[in-house]
């Protein structure tokens, strides 16, 4: 008979799964909201931001925490290269050619990362692997409890600076209408490539945390993608709670069908949530809004 205490440790692991993904859409469906594109090399933003924040902590030795704001730096500056040198140039064209460039971006990105990094696994060292907190009967990891509490202050500065701040306040006007943006004096390229930055920025935490509570491949991006994109659909295109709220669902679900129906299920109960959902209500839990 398989015990609560069992069941819970599953819950924290899909939580865990889904501050990953919550990261990973939050930056996805911004860029959709804002500008419209689709990128669909988002993926490999995490999958450079985990391979930085290795990288750095195996050659100093150093804690791999104190390299998140360099991950961070990294992908922001790819991010940024992305719309500077592709979507910028493309943008309002039809969504096959967003396509093709993002897949050249991702071939790019994935064979600088096996030329740097090999094709091995990886896992970011941490000096918090054996630490472990007892709270109601089960452990809780010490790196566990910073990737939930770590997820939750990146995602409350976006959100403040979504909507509190002048630049988060024209990003939602461009959201919105983007000619009108333009009229009363948005400078629209300088939010998009702000926008394109910050979705870079969450990609980098995630990819930083993601390599110490999971592991890391230089191949890993493309299934970031997809899942980023599912999760986008699953809460609503260009919806940031959507994002936040689907993923955590789509972790959890991810988790227990791993362990009640074996790794091999994880997929397809994501997306068959995501068949049901569009069923159900097709323009996702929270529609376009948030």
């Amino acid at each position: 008979m398989i015990g609560g205490s069992i069941i819970i440790q599953v819950l924290v692991w899909g939580i865990i799964l889904g501050c990953i993904y919550a990261l990973a859409a939050s930056g996805f469906s911004l860029i959709f909201g804002v500008t419209k594109v689709i990128n669909l090399a988002h993926g490999e933003l995490i999958m450079i931001g985990g391979y930085v924040s290795f990288w750095l902590a195996v050659l100093t030795g150093l804690n791999p925490y104190l390299f998140i704001p360099l991950a961070v730096a990294v992908s922001s500056v790819i991010s940024i290269v992305f719309y500077s040198l592709g979507f910028h140039k493309i943008m309002g064209a039809e969504k096959l050619r967003e396509a093709f460039l993002a897949i050249g971006f991702t071939y790019v990105i994935e064979n600088m990362a096996v030329l740097m990094w090999k094709e091995d696994t990886r896992v970011v060292p941490s000096p918090y692997r054996q630490q472990f907190i007892v709270v109601g009967g089960f452990n809780l990891g010490v790196d566990q409890l910073i990737t939930i509490a770590g997820t939750a202050i990146v995602l409350l500065a976006f959100f403040f600076f979504i909507m509190k701040t002048k630049w988060g306040k024209m990003a939602r006007a461009v959201s919105q209408n983007r000619e009108a943006a333009m009229m009363i004096g948005v400078n629209v390229v300088r939010i998009d490539m702000l926008t394109f930055a910050v979705s870079g920025a969450m990609a980098g935490v995630g990819g930083a945390l993601l390599g110490v509570i999971l592991y890391l491949n230089p191949y890993m991006g493309l299934g970031l993608t997809i899942m980023a994109f599912t999760i986008v659909v699953f809460g609503g295109m260009g919806s940031i709670l959507g994002a936040v709220v689907g993923a955590i669902i789509l972790g959890i679900a991810q988790q227990y069908a791993v362990f009640f129906l074996g790794g091999e299920w994880s997929y397809a109960v994501a997306f068959a949530l995501l068949i049901l959902i569009l069923v159900l209500r097709p323009q996702g839990l929270f529609g376009g809004g948030g």
